[in-house]
């Protein structure tokens, strides 16, 4: 079944309350199509009433039978708001889907919305299957620099120096007290700071990229320079959590096994292994966003390309959570062996026998 473009024609050009039409590749990768669109959809009116949006256009819900379920869906959508809502602000509303996992509207998805004025209508390119223009005083999505993102940006560039200061001094420290040697544990903890300031600044830059001047919309899709410092700030974050891992490793082989100081070559072992981890996990991360059908990132409010909501869990929440959780049971037994230490001290200057 081939589109007709005079019927497109026929569609877009006309006064409709509500449209959706289906682009050749989805046509002849399916089997069956079947579309319904609820002119006064009730039973989604009260499903998501989160930051006070609310649902201001008939629903489009579609059913797809595809040949192949890699295939992807593209359907062009046009609304037109009901009528107590076409005085609010045009950068309130926003194309959504309605996310059964979640069940709620969500922007995932849908490109930004382009206001047709001769039809007074929203018009939006989205690929998943059950559609509605949503309205909210939250979703206001904009360019410009806000006061957040100026606070946010000025405290992580004051943690930049702050980092900066810290391992200069160190360096010069040893340099003018040879006797000061650095140790492998030491020097763990620099190449700690010095990853998390190469990440605040990373992230810096992949923030500010949406501030760049004639920056053509792209809607939900990341740009190509965003993309590739969103998979640096990746590829640094998981790096930092595995380097402070290392580092409270480092402090309990010390402090709870008693051992003598690590030594530089199980220094370089554990930064080899962390290096692995995060090269691997960012290619993990590549490949699957070389694959557009995978949607895997997005620009979220037009100010951060980043992992979209469906896979964020399997490439942030799981693995920070493992480092957390080795952290948090390191922090515990160093904890543990320095309060017996104390309490066992058999002098008033807390001498240990």
């Amino acid at each position: 079944m081939e589109f007709n473009e005079t019927k497109k024609l026929r569609v877009i050009n006309s006064n409709i309350v509500a449209a959706a039409i289906i682009n050749n590749e989805t046509v002849n990768n399916a089997d069956n199509i079947s579309v319904f669109i609820l002119a006064k959809p009730k039973a989604y009116e009260t499903l998501d009433v989160s930051n006070n949006q609310s649902l201001v256009s008939p629903v489009i819900t579609f059913g797809v039978q595809k040949k192949d379920n890699n295939s992807p869906i593209t359907l062009y959508l046009y609304f037109q708001p009901s009528e107590d809502n076409k005085t609010r602000s045009a950068d309130q509303y926003a194309g959504s889907f309605f996310n059964t996992n979640t069940s709620k509207w969500d922007t995932a998805g849908c490109t930004k919305l382009q206001y047709n004025k001769s039809y007074n209508r929203y018009e939006c390119i989205c690929n998943y299957l059950t559609f509605a223009l949503i309205w909210s005083p939250n979703l206001a999505n904009t360019t410009n620099l806000t006061s957040q993102d100026i606070a946010s940006m000025t405290f992580l560039s004051i943690s930049i120096l702050c980092f900066i200061a810290v391992i200069i001094h160190s360096f010069i420290t040893c340099l003018l007290n040879p006797a000061m040697s650095m140790n492998a544990r030491d020097l763990l903890s620099l190449i700690s700071s010095a990853s998390t300031t190469i990440l605040f600044i990373f992230f810096i830059a992949l923030s500010m990229t949406v501030y760049t001047p004639a920056k053509p919309d792209h809607g939900t899709k990341c740009l190509l320079s965003s993309s590739v410092l969103m998979f640096f700030v990746y590829f640094f974050l998981i790096f930092m959590f595995c380097t402070k891992t290392s580092f409270g490793y480092f402090n309990y082989l010390r402090f709870v096994r008693l051992f003598s100081e690590p030594s530089y070559r199980k220094l370089f072992v554990l930064l080899a292994i962390c290096f692995c981890i995060s090269i691997i996990g960012t290619s993990f991360a590549v490949g699957f966003n070389s694959n557009a059908s995978y949607y895997i990132t997005q620009l979220h409010r037009n100010k951060l390309c980043w992992f979209t909501q469906d896979i964020l869990h399997y490439f942030m929440t799981i693995p920070l959570g493992i480092f957390l959780l080795l952290n948090f049971i390191l922090i515990f037994f160093v904890t543990r062996r320095i309060i017996n230490h104390v309490q066992r001290a058999i002098s008033p200057h807390h001498t240990y026998k």
